[in-house]
């Protein structure tokens, strides 16, 4: 997966650090963000769809 945003965007979520973009994607509803793992490449070592994949997913697209 490749994304790409602007010097701007990037400098703007930058700032808002870690913890805020996990609050937000948390407040999203359950079934809402399967969906988006689902796009998502699946994670080694981890069974499909298992919450601890979720979170997994959750950690790489925040790091990201």
């Amino acid at each position: 997966m490749n994304y790409q945003y602007s010097q701007e965007a990037q400098k703007r979520i930058s700032a808002l650090g870690q913890a805020t973009i996990v609050t937000f994607i948390e407040d999203v509803p359950l079934n809402i963000r399967k969906d988006a793992y689902k796009i998502l490449p699946k994670v080694q070592g981890f069974r499909p769809n298992s919450p601890a994949e979720l979170k997994e997913k959750q950690k790489r697209l925040i790091t990201h």
